[in-house]
């Protein structure tokens, strides 16, 4: 049975006494965070840093005059040995109880609407009369409401920080049986009038200065320790809820002794595994190396990269994976630097620029709090990682605010049910090799695929589906000139990479455009006009790749517009992709760069034919935003429109080594795959089989009358026979071998149905006589 506790708790000048039923519903935790650091020579340095949650205990309150709260207990390790290292919390507050809703913005805990933040203050172990600061926050749920609060906050000379402060109150420590209870009562009137919430706590080091700076990595930075380790308290039912399912845990084994590096004296640590597990509602990573992360002499200046396709699609996320050419949308990337020139501190971030959106594993936004739960510490040759699933949800961005939105509208979360793709660099940052790189996991462009248990290689330019364009070198432009112009079209991509001369390493206010008019019609999309101002076309999808100055480097943008026009009306709808573009500037001046895109044809209204192209270069004088001093330096082509699509072959299945061998017992329809090789036995009877595009089938013992189902246009079509077998192949990779009979056999195609059969001698395909000699179908 519950018993019910007196509690005294402070606000300003008042006491509050409040009742609170408790006693079996408390949750406890383990004594799991303890972190040994390393100084930034090498030397070990043993201290046990704790910021360790004993256990959590919540419920509504009420005082004599009916004003109701809700109540977190919260008991904390006292036996800290840093006297001036004592914890600070959060404790983040799902009001509606739904996972679903709650903050808007990248890296931040999406399910809480509410955070408070507690500084419980310097000065070793608490005593009965120290107070601790308390602020309560409310979370931007609107994409408005993130730049409402920034604007609030800065005015009241508190940053650009984005979150609304409710209010502030102070509370009393109590000390009993050796730990340190804190009590934290917040009124129900500032959290929406909730009286059942969902809720957890974060215990984690607050930032300490150091007389040598360089060796604030000695004294850990924001690691921490959650109650619950996952899930949360639902203080309706008094009990710990996971949040979510359990998966197996996936390991990604590396090869021994690959990390060494050419260019570097000493290598970093080797990295032997990773291992991922989905657990309640959090994510785990452990980095398993051959050493001892604390006892070894590895280089102090170690740190990685975690680059994570939660939803494996091209289409969202803004950071590019594949190596050269871009193959998958990365939705998040995660960083460590230890040693002077990263102070031991995890980063997260959803775009391209590493200094845009970093956020802070266990603490960053306003500088003292925490914004989001991830935790993370070095257990000898473990580093190990935890936080929400939330932080690894699918976002977009839009233009040109680049304003953050999810996809879709109504929250997608991680896609665990099909697994994630990632992959691992570790890297060394010691001069003069800034961001070496040792040893990956795979290998540097492939990803491991967590649901499949295997690796993937990127993207890469197949000699029989690739045209190359050579450019003549026109000396005349000072800069950026095209020499090259290679495209592969694919059923699902259209891949399109220029070589350009005459290209300044880091040079930032560059421009490199594709325009495309897929509908062969000048007068639809935005008209895309030479110096001269005549039209080339009309471009119903544009991409612009824009360099931008980012102080150390040029950093390079890719905005994706569509053009759709409803008689004289002409809606544009722009999105930023930099996940599609992979940017290789020259190592130096007078040499030639490439830049590869990877465009969707899921986002191309587009059929098979022909596109008419325009591709080119230009400089922004002054800057990327003085439109009007836009200077173009080259196109391609010179004069007309490039046509893409011309001579592009889809590779054909392998029907003399089959994937699978398939016999029919009855008329059921049958479904082959695209990129499947069949062998298919018939029945006696009727036989129904229908082919995806880009399948490959070769039907035996098919007599009587059968109907073939493939799913594509006729015009992609060719065909011939070899006595009575007749082939059937399409330049979307579809391909079927089948015997020709005298009962008619329908083949049912997109556009129309024909019938083969055998007439008076002849193959007959309706009224097309089949030859020996390849012939389009008509």
């Amino acid at each position: 049975m519950n018993s019910w506790k007196l509690i005294l708790f402070s606000i300003g000048a008042g006491v509050v006494i409040l009742l609170k039923s408790a006693g079996a519903s408390v949750y406890y935790d383990s004594d799991d965070y303890v972190y040994a650091g390393r100084n930034t020579y090498g030397a070990p340095v043993y201290r046990n840093y704790l910021a360790d949650i004993k256990y959590l205990d919540a419920g509504m309150s009420v005082d004599p005059g009916g004003q109701k709260y809700v109540q977190v207990m919260i008991g904390l390790d006292a036996q800290n040995p840093m006297a001036e290292a004592m914890p600070n919390l959060s404790i983040f507050i799902d009001a509606d109880q739904n996972p679903l809703t709650g903050c808007i913005l990248p890296g931040w805990i999406r399910e809480a609407e509410y955070r408070i933040d507690v500084n419980i203050g310097m000065g070793g172990v608490i005593d009965p009369t120290k107070t601790a600061q308390i602020w309560v926050w409310k979370m931007p749920t609107q994409l408005n409401e993130a730049y409402q609060f920034a604007q609030e906050n800065l005015s009241q000379g508190r940053g650009s920080y984005y979150a609304q402060l409710l209010g502030t109150t102070s509370t009393q420590v109590n000390i009993q049986n050796g730990l340190d209870h804190l009590s934290v009562v917040i009124p129900v009137s500032l959290l929406g009038h909730a009286e059942n919430v969902n809720l957890f706590a974060l215990a984690y080091l607050p930032h300490i200065s150091s007389i040598n700076p360089y060796q604030r990595d000695d004294l850990g930075n924001r690691q921490g320790d959650r109650a619950p380790d996952y899930g949360y308290f639902d203080t309706s039912i008094q009990s710990v809820v996971a949040g979510g399912p359990e998966s197996m845990p996936v390991t990604l084994a590396d090869p021994a002794m690959d990390n060494t590096s050419p260019q570097l004296n000493q290598a970093g640590p080797d990295l032997r595994k990773v291992h991922i597990q989905a657990l309640g509602d959090q994510y785990i990573l452990e980095l398993e190396f051959e050493q001892d992360l604390i006892q070894s002499t590895v280089d102090p200046n170690v740190g990685f990269i975690i680059k994570l396709d939660t939803d494996r699609n091209l289409c969202t996320g803004q950071i590019a994976m594949g190596g050269d050419i871009p193959t998958w949308g990365g939705d998040v990337l995660i960083s460590w630097a230890a040693g002077p020139m990263g102070n031991n501190i995890l980063y997260f971030s959803h775009d391209t620029d590493f200094n845009s959106s970093r956020i802070a594993l266990g603490g960053a936004g306003d500088g003292s709090a925490a914004v989001n739960d991830a935790t993370w510490q070095i257990e000898g040759n473990l580093l190990k990682m935890s936080f929400s699933k939330s932080m690894l949800d699918i976002f977009t961005y839009g233009y040109p605010t680049l304003e953050s939105s999810t996809i879709p509208d109504d929250y997608r979360r991680m896609a665990f049910e099909e697994g994630v793709r990632l992959s691992v660099q570790m890297l060394v940052q010691s001069p003069p090799a800034m961001n070496e790189y040792t040893d990956c996991a795979p290998v540097k462009t492939w990803v491991f695929d967590t649901t499949a248990k295997t690796t993937l290689p990127p993207f890469s330019f197949d000699p029989d589906k690739t045209l190359h364009l050579t450019e003549p070198s026109e000396p005349y432009n000072a800069t950026l000139d095209i020499t090259a112009i290679d495209y592969q079209i694919d059923p699902d991509y259209l891949i399109i990479q220029a070589s350009i001369d005459n290209w300044i390493p880091n040079d930032w206010g560059i421009l490199f455009e594709v325009h495309l008019d897929t509908d062969s019609n000048s007068n639809t999309g935005l008209p895309v006009k030479n110096d001269w101002g005549n039209v080339l076309l009309g471009a119903d999808y544009s991409i612009q790749v824009d360099s931008f100055d980012d102080y150390v480097r040029a950093s390079h943008h890719l905005q994706f517009t569509s053009t759709e026009q409803t008689g004289t009306d002409m809606q544009t709808t722009s999105h930023s992709h930099d996940a599609w573009l992979c940017v290789v500037p020259p190592p130096q001046f007078g040499q030639a760069g490439k830049i590869t895109i990877t465009l969707p044809r899921s986002e191309l209204f587009w059929s098979d034919g022909e596109i008419n192209t325009i591709i080119r270069t230009g400089k922004y004088l002054e800057g990327p935003s003085k439109i009007d001093t836009l200077q173009y330096h080259d196109y391609v082509p010179n004069t007309g429109t490039l046509k893409m699509g011309e001579k592009m072959t889809e590779s054909l299945p392998d029907l003399d080594h089959p994937d699978n061998y398939l016999t029919l017992t009855d008329s059921s329809p049958i479904t082959l795959r695209s990129k499947s090789a069949t062998h298919v036995y018939g029945c006696q009877g009727a036989n129904n089989i229908i082919m995806e595009k880009g399948a490959g089938a070769k039907l035996i013992n098919f007599p009587g009358s059968n109907t073939i189902t493939i799913q594509s246009d006729t015009t992609l079509f060719s065909v011939y026979r070899s006595g009575a077998t007749v082939t059937f192949q399409g330049t979307d990779g579809t391909l079927l071998i089948m015997p020709a009979t005298t009962t008619p056999q329908s083949i049912i195609f997109n556009d129309k149905s024909l019938d083969l059969k055998i007439d008076s001698g002849s193959v007959m395909l309706d009224n097309q006589v089949v030859g020996r000699t390849s012939a389009m179908i008509e």
